[in-house]
């Protein structure tokens, strides 16, 4: 799926602050982007490929991947820093840069940079986003942040943190973040041309959780952003929609993830809110 980003007509490119995670789907868009990550661990797919994200984890995610985050811990915490390829034209003229200028990725994509170049980089993102209101500042701060990022990302050695998934790993994980697949797992591993406990097993051993784990996961993402504490949906509206079969299923997985019932745990957020 291509996303388009609303970036605003003056600006050359936009960055914010992420913190846990949001339901989604694998996406594209025209505008190179890169992630670094501050706290907490989460895995990126992308185009086939699982990577890892640790503090001060920089990925380059460039327009023709497909890319998705996932399995994030809930201390996690990251900049999106986006950029405009007619940013990139001018902003990358010398022989190193010209990769950032590329519609595919090259062979490595992620890097943790030294502790000094994550937190000088983090301060920078801080900065620029202060700058926001000031579209001439701004503009030039980004673009600083782009060589600077690009700049800390040579300067440290080879680091294959990636990992190549099974076709039809990455497919099934694909089709059960987008809602898809969830059939039983029986009719899932034949679509996947696997049987049952070989899909079972590669999935695990590559995914780093149970098929089923990771199905439940994304459901309760779903009902997450569908439920939106009962504005428009009912609870059981919201996990039906979401790919429970019955609110029994959805009560069991929610109080499994989450250490309390989805009444208890949503009465408890609305009394630390007020």
């Amino acid at each position: 799926m291509k996303h388009d980003l609303d970036i605003g007509v003056d600006k050359d490119g936009m960055l914010f602050s992420f913190s846990g995670l949001k339901p989604g789907l694998p996406h594209t868009h025209d505008e190179l982007e890169f992630n670094l990550a501050l706290k907490g661990q989460g895995h990126y797919l992308v185009s086939g490929r699982k990577y890892r994200l640790q503090p001060f984890s920089l990925i380059w995610l460039f327009p023709d991947e497909e890319h998705i985050l996932y399995d994030v811990s809930d201390d996690f915490n990251m900049w999106i820093v986006v950029f405009k390829q007619s940013m990139l034209q001018a902003a990358c003229k010398e022989i190193g840069n010209l990769p950032l200028l590329n519609s595919s990725a090259p062979e490595e994509i992620i890097r943790t940079v030294k502790p000094v170049d994550g937190i000088s980089l983090n301060t920078l993102c801080e900065e620029t986003l202060c700058q926001e209101d000031q579209i001439d500042l701004f503009n030039a701060s980004l673009r600083f942040l782009l060589l600077k990022a690009w700049q800390s990302f040579q300067s440290v050695l080879h680091q294959p943190l990636h990992e190549t998934l099974h076709p039809a790993i990455f497919r099934t994980a694909m089709l059960l973040k987008e809602g898809e697949g969830d059939e039983d797992i029986s009719t899932i591993s034949k679509n996947a041309g696997l049987s049952e406990s070989h899909l079972s097993r590669l999935f695990h051993a590559q995914i780093g959780m149970s098929l089923t784990d990771y199905r439940n996961q994304q459901r309760l993402q779903r009902f997450t952003e569908l439920f939106q504490f009962g504005k428009t949906k009912s609870m059981l509206e919201a996990a039906l929609e979401a790919g429970f079969g019955s609110y029994a299923q959805f009560h069991r997985v929610f109080t499994q993830q989450m250490g309390a019932s989805p009444s208890e745990h949503y009465k408890e957020i609305s009394r630390q809110a007020q």
